[in-house]
Formats: C-alpha cells, structure tokens, sequence
C-alpha cells in the first residue's frame, strides 16, 4: 500500500452517487488507500448491486451498498443510520455527489423541472449532511467535500437551474464550516469541468448530440483534445481534501479543469494583459475562501487563485482594484 494509506487508515467515508462516475471512483480510490469502510449510496439498485459486489470481492468487510434517494428524508435517514452502524458509529468523511443536470431555458422549463434540479442538487446534499453533521460533533472530527460544478462558480447556456443548484452548493460549504469549525469539521466544496461520466450520455441523447459535443459545449476547457477530465482526475482532489494533508482547509471553493475559469476570466477583460498571465500560467485553479486572506482591496475581492498542487510560485496582480493572487506551477 502506498503510505497516502496512512490518511485514511480507520476512517469511515459515505459517499452520494457512489456507484458511477466520481464517487465509484473515489470510493476505489479510499479502498485502495486503506480506508476501513466505505459506504456506496445511490438511486440505481442494478448499477448499486453490481459496482458493490465488485468491490467486496476485492476488499471484503469493507464495502457497504445502500440504496439511496437523497430527495426523500426517509430514506435518507435509513441510510445514514445504517452506515453509521457500518461504520461503530462514526462516519468520518461525507462526499456529497448525488446530482443531475439537465437543458432547458429559464421562460421555457417547468416547475418540475426546477424543482427537480434543486431538491436533487441542492436540498439533497443538505438532507444527508444534516443526518450526517451529528456524528462528526460528537467525534470532533470530520470532513464534509460537497460537489459542485465549474457552473457554480459562472453560469452556462440553458443551465440556469443546474447552475443555481450549484452555487448554492458554495452557500451551504462556507456556511457550515462557520458553524462546523468550532466542533473540528471541516467543510469545502469542488468544481470540476465536464467529466467523463455516464451523465453525459443521458444528454447528449436528450440533444441529440454526441457525449463528446456536449463536454466541449459546457466545459470551455483551453487544452486541446480534452473535452473532460476523467472521474478519477476529480476523485484524487477528493482524496486530497479528505486526508490531513488538507486539514486547514475549510470554508473554501477548489477546481479541478483544464482552465476553463480561466477562460471565463480572460472573456471578463480580453484586453487587460494580467488576466492572460493567469490564462497562460495556472496550471489548475481553485477560489480560495477570501477571509482567510488580507488582500482585500476597496473596490470588492474576487478571490484567492491557486495552482491545485505544489510546487507553485505565487505573485499578486490587480485588475481594475480588485486584488487576485495568481498562482502556477514554474516552468519545467
């Protein structure tokens, strides 16, 4: 085992969505670095049933496969609490996955259609973090990663209620860490770009167009040749956030694409040579919680920038008096 083993050593995660995509792949990825148990929740039974199995097969008494809507509170609450007996009581880690996205223009969808995005997206992951909250304050100790998207920190075409959903996802992260800091929780939230998942393909049959076609219309990623990253590209930031290694942080926002905010901030001022420093020079980017930091300008603050690994060399830039830190890895 490598030693990164030694960050998830008796630790208990439950992870939303656990049977596809990035939450299966994170919950390979806890397995393989040692963690005790394990807790795949999610909608789909077949799919559940299958990835679970396999998993067992592979690192038995570790694996527990719940069946989950995270929309309804009954269910919700059987699955906390069978994982919580899972796990002797305590549930260490908390990844809130579960979501979907859809198309639709604000005039043109449902009410449905909203309130599915939302209750799935948004009032889900407070569902379960609210079952869940209890056992970290008791155990002193915890981390919640809730996962948002690159739309949570922009907007996108046809995506104004998956994009909702998704900025309330930094609401409820910098709020409970202010509530949660004083009981050694913390709480910080992701945004990947398109990521190769099987939610892609639900779209792309919906539009009419390739799973390809719909990551390069929503991602904006600037690599070439990388219309997603892959789920296991997201889940190592997960592994990450979870372990010690990050344990001052909480209350934050991290990315995990190929510049595709970046990207945002360059069509923001194309003209202002500062922003394409960022463009040319990150590596990765993540929105660092503000009032960790003193670079604070009158006019407003947009946010910390960081490269997502060391090593990075770091500067201070202005753009029309709104203080940035850019961050980017030197060059080979």
């Amino acid at each position: 085992m490598s030693e990164t083993g030694k960050y998830y050593e008796n630790k208990v995660a439950a992870v939303t969505g656990g049977a596809s995509g990035i939450g299966l792949a994170l919950c390979k990825a806890m397995l393989a670095f040692g963690a005790d148990k394990v807790v795949l929740a999610d909608i789909n039974k077949e799919r559940l049933e299958r990835e679970t199995g396999r998993l067992e097969g592979e690192y038995p008494g570790k694996v527990l496969g719940l069946t989950c809507d995270v929309t309804s509170e009954d269910s919700v609450k059987d699955m906390i609490a069978r994982s919580a007996e899972f796990g002797g009581g305590r549930i260490d880690i908390l990844f809130n996955n579960a979501g979907i996205c859809a198309y639709a223009m604000a005039h043109e969808m449902t009410e449905l259609e909203w309130d599915a995005m939302i209750d799935i997206n948004l009032k889900g992951a407070w569902l379960v973090a609210r079952r869940i909250i209890p056992h970290m304050i008791r155990e002193r100790s915890g981390v919640i990663i809730n996962n948002s998207s690159v739309m949570g920190l922009r907007g996108g075409n046809r995506l104004s209620h998956y994009a909702a959903s998704k900025w309330g996802m930094i609401g409820l992260t910098k709020s409970w860490a202010i509530e949660l800091a004083p009981h050694n929780v913390r709480v910080v939230s992701i945004h990947p770009t398109g990521v190769n998942t099987p939610m892609n393909d639900g779209l792309a049959e919906l539009e009419g167009a390739t799973a390809i076609e719909i990551a390069e219309r929503s991602a904006g990623n600037l690599l070439p040749g990388v219309p997603w990253i892959e789920p296991s590209d997201a889940a190592e930031l997960v592994l990450y956030l979870a372990s010690d290694r990050a344990r001052y942080a909480t209350g934050a926002q991290f990315t995990r694409n190929p510049m595709a905010l970046a990207r945002a901030l360059e069509k923001l001022d194309a003209a202002h040579e500062p922003t394409h420093a960022i463009t040319r020079g990150a590596a990765h980017l993540c929105i660092v919680d503000p009032s960790a930091s003193r670079l604070s300008a009158r006019e407003g603050f947009l946010g910390d920038v960081f490269a997502s690994h060391p090593p990075i060399a770091q500067r201070i830039i202005r753009l029309k008096g709104m203080a940035y830190q850019a961050a980017k890895q030197p060059a080979e």
